[in-house]
């Protein structure tokens, strides 16, 4: 019997499935469903803790494959109409306020687009990544303070943030609320 999926945000049973093929991790195919009441994205089944460590990694980034031993990630920021991280930075820009002194979260920063964005801006920038190896390449990658999820529970879970990111994140949690 196929277990019935409700959205993580709204608790509605009515879907559009993808039409991508599933990513398939630990033997397990994964579904990317979109909520029609919602909009919101969420990722079936859940991932556990296993999931992610085979999904997410130095291994999964393929743009730091192309670059040689020890250069640097550079970020350019110009993206076709429909790119997910143009959307991002106009919303970022949209909603941009005064930055002297304000501190930027972004959860789940992968290449750190979002901080290299800000950092210039005046924030001051932290990017958490759940794979403790590639947190550090990233943070030696990028000159950006990219710092392992587990390090970011011990250091700054007291911590306040005026910015706190998301972006392409929330269908990959649990619980996201």
């Amino acid at each position: 019997m196929k277990k019935k999926i409700t959205c993580l945000i709204c608790e509605s049973n009515k879907f559009r499935f993808d039409y991508f093929p599933p990513n398939i991790f630990n033997e397990k195919k994964f579904h990317d469903n979109y909520c029609k009441k919602c909009g919101s994205v969420s990722i079936y089944p859940i991932p556990d803790k296993d999931d992610f460590n085979e999904i997410y990694g130095v291994e999964d980034h393929d743009y730091l494959k192309s670059l040689k031993l020890d250069e640097k990630l550079t970020h350019h920021f110009s993206w076709n109409k429909y790119n997910y991280q143009r959307y991002q930075i106009e919303l970022f820009e949209t909603n941009r306020k005064e930055a002297s002194g304000k501190k930027l979260l972004d959860f789940a920063t992968g290449s750190g687009f979002y901080l290299a964005y800000a950092k210039p801006k005046g924030y001051e920038v932290i990017g958490i990544e759940y794979d403790e190896e590639f947190a550090a390449t990233m943070s030696n990658r990028t000159d950006l303070k990219i710092i392992s999820l587990k390090e970011f529970e011990q250091k700054y879970a007291d911590e306040k943030f005026d910015i706190i990111h998301f972006g392409h994140i929330l269908e990959h949690l649990e619980n996201p609320i």
